[in-house]
């Protein structure tokens, strides 16, 4: 499945926000990354296909092989005022009209009225204090329906997939439950929404056993918990029959005073929070994203865990839960699996797939006798990366060119989710990156924190930090990380550090002013990529500066070049832009313009007055053995190399290799990346 969010450049201050919420909610929060998310990927369109016409055309949406679309288009004045993007809309409605019930397309008209002619559109006020949590409603519950994917039946099956239906469950034996069941009904009423409610849903006559797990199967489950809702039978039942069936379920927290008792059929399931005090409009638009945001969070995963079995990454055999496994789940695994023993039929330990987190290990202590093997898509590969050093060139590229690719928050997204993974199969991560708390280094320390206290033990991270650049960290920032931390310091060689200013924090801006002080940066930050070369067999290079950057050679250009010459498994992402594109373009033959010494110089005035004093030092101090910097020869090299190259040596095919290269899909990209490094394994590091 993949979303696409569309709205006019000239609207992006008003429209960028719901755009990222949407972007949180369905796919991952870039500032929480030991948080799994829903994973869902989201793509934005909202500027020109071209960077340099950046209110132009946005690119096609290309879809490949995924199987489900969501497109959402905020539609502003500015949008219907321009003909082009009124073109694009009309085009994107009729890609989705033919995709029947995999594909839909929600317009909100933000003009309030302008959006006229043949589209069906939901129109809303930007200015209303509920306008996000208006749109994140029917977005949500888009994604339940082509998630779920209920026919209609006749004439409407050409409608695409019928509304989720809700199965709320309540007691009337409290005060409380009955309110909220009613106005929660009332509110679904005016939505596009099915729901089972037991006043009105069951017709006279109807077997109540029979009604109950027929509806039950096609809804997902909304538990209304009041004081005496367990103590019902009914209540349990309805419990029962939707664990049995692997229904999605929300609970709502209605509790006011006590309970006598709990149940181990409300366990591993998301709660909020419900009073009858507070139901009105706004809060009752808030309590229907939680639940749907569950219902999709519960079919996605399904939908994950049953792709990844089908690429055999987990046996035939294996249970697929989509919420941490329980005692009731196990004890009818293995019930099952007492059956075809006494049947003659082999029997091997049962494997549980199940989302993310890992359970922790008091969790997987109390399962431990039951003889099962748990696993998440995390801890599919764990230890497969044991020993492996990898070398991570990850960092943001050009902010105009991630616009017209569709891409915001993803960079950070996906340097997070590559270090989880590969950190969470055992591999010591190397990265070059700058030390901060707010810098890719502190987020991956506190990743190797956190799976070291849900007893994994993991090697601590190995960042390299070029002179002068370790004399911008403060010092009780490393000591207070040194158990999961290993800071390299890098010393430049020694023309440049006789170039060097006042040291101390500043000194970088300071040498960064000037032709010889850039030129030291650049001499510093070409041996720190050489170390850290050395001490790895492997590496994942995602985004870089395409220009305007610190050094000689575009940063994941050269790293590219070291890497490959030392002859390491080298995954290219170039999907993302950046230098990493660049790389991937001449990897597949082209020579792109990028990567001339005419168009860096025409970017850059300071570039082309640093390559000039390189050029004299070079022809002064022939003993420094300093290469020529010569742009044909680097594209030259990456034409020679090129896919066959590549997968000679990372373990891909070219056709993957070609996917790496092209996708924005954080999860498809990963992947990729694991197959390749556990299928040929790559040089290691004692």
């Amino acid at each position: 499945m993949q979303v696409h969010v569309l709205w006019h450049p000239a609207s992006d201050a008003a429209c960028r926000p719901v755009a990222e919420r949407i972007y949180v909610a369905l796919n991952r929060d870039p500032d929480q990354p030991l948080l799994p998310g829903v994973g869902i990927p989201v793509f934005f369109r909202c500027a020109g296909a071209d960077p340099r016409v950046p209110t132009g055309v946005p690119r096609p949406i290309e879809l490949s092989d995924t199987k489900l679309d969501l497109r959402i288009a905020l539609v502003t004045a500015e949008m219907i005022e321009d003909r082009a993007w009124m073109a694009y809309l009309d085009q994107c409605q009729k890609e989705v009209a033919g995709k029947g019930r995999n594909a839909a397309m929600i317009c909100f008209d933000l003009s309030m009225g302008g959006l006229r002619g043949t589209r069906l559109s939901v129109r809303i006020d930007p200015a209303d204090q509920r306008f996000e949590e208006r749109v994140m409603r029917e977005v949500l519950l888009a994604c339940c329906r082509l998630l779920a994917n209920r026919p209609r039946s006749g004439a409407a099956a050409a409608l695409g997939a019928a509304p989720i239906k809700l199965f709320l469950s309540h007691t009337k034996r409290d005060e409380t439950g009955l309110p909220i069941a009613e106005a929660l009904k009332r509110h679904l009423d005016t939505l596009t929404v099915e729901r089972f409610f037991d006043e009105v849903s069951i017709t006279p006559g109807d077997e109540l056993n029979t009604v109950l797990e027929a509806e039950i199967q096609d809804a997902a489950l909304v538990c209304i918990r009041t004081d005496r809702y367990v103590s019902s039978p009914w209540c349990r039942k309805e419990l029962a029959l939707a664990k049995r069936h692997r229904r999605p379920m929300v609970v709502l927290d209605a509790l006011s005073r006590r309970e006598p008792r709990s149940t181990p059929l409300l366990a591993h399931l998301p709660s909020e929070r419900v009073t009858p005090d507070d139901l009105n409009g706004p809060r009752l638009e808030g309590v229907v994203n939680v639940i749907a945001l569950e219902i999709v969070r519960f079919l996605y995963a399904n939908l994950q865990l049953t792709m990844l079995q089908q690429a055999k990454l987990v046996p035939d055999s294996a249970i697929l839960l989509t919420r941490p496994p329980e005692a009731r789940d196990l004890a009818a695994i293995i019930a099952d699996a007492r059956k075809k023993k006494a049947g003659g039929a082999t029997s091997e330990p049962p494997v549980l797939l199940h989302p993310d987190p890992m359970m922790a290990a008091e969790e997987a202590d109390d399962l431990a006798p039951f003889g099962a093997t748990f696993v998440t898509p995390t801890s599919l590969w764990q230890k497969r990366l044991d020993h492996l050093h990898l070398g991570l060139s990850l960092s943001p590229g050009d902010a105009a060119e991630q616009k017209a690719l569709g891409l915001s928050q993803h960079i950070e997204d996906a340097m997070r989710v590559i270090a989880r993974q590969t950190l969470a199969a055992g591999a010591t991560l190397h990265y070059g990156g700058v030390l901060n708390d707010k810098s890719l280094t502190q987020a991956l320390y506190d990743m190797i924190g956190a799976y070291n206290r849900v007893g994994l033990t993991l090697p601590p991270l190995v960042n390299h930090t070029p002179w002068p650049w370790d004399e911008e960290v403060d010092a009780n920032w490393r000591v207070l990380r040194q158990d999961m931390l290993t800071v390299e310091r890098c010393p430049p060689p020694a023309d440049a550090l006789a170039l060097g200013d006042i040291p101390g924090p500043g000194h970088v801006g300071r040498l960064a002013a000037t032709a010889q002080g850039r030129y030291a940066l650049g001499r510093s930050l070409g041996a720190m990529r050489q170390r850290n070369i050395d001490a790895t067999g492997a590496r994942v290079v995602l985004g870089g500066k395409p220009h305007g950057f610190v050094g000689f050679l575009p940063g994941i250009v050269e790293e590219v070049l070291l890497a490959t010459r030392a002859g390491h498994p080298v995954y290219v992402l170039g999907g993302f832009g950046g230098g990493a594109r660049l790389v991937a373009r001449a990897l597949a033959g082209e020579q792109p313009d990028e990567l001339t010494r005419a168009y860096q110089e025409a970017r850059s005035p300071d570039y082309a007055e640093t390559l000039r004093y390189y050029d004299a030092v070079r022809t002064r101090e022939p003993a420094l053995g300093l290469p020529p910097i010569d742009y044909a020869a680097v594209t030259a090299e990456l034409n020679r190399y090129g896919l066959s190259g590549l997968s000679a040596a990372n373990g891909l095919s070219e056709e993957e290799n070609r996917i790496l290269f092209t996708t924005a899909s954080v999860d498809a990209a990963v992947h990729l990346i694991m197959r390749g490094l556990t299928q040929t394994p790559p040089p290691r590091q004692a």
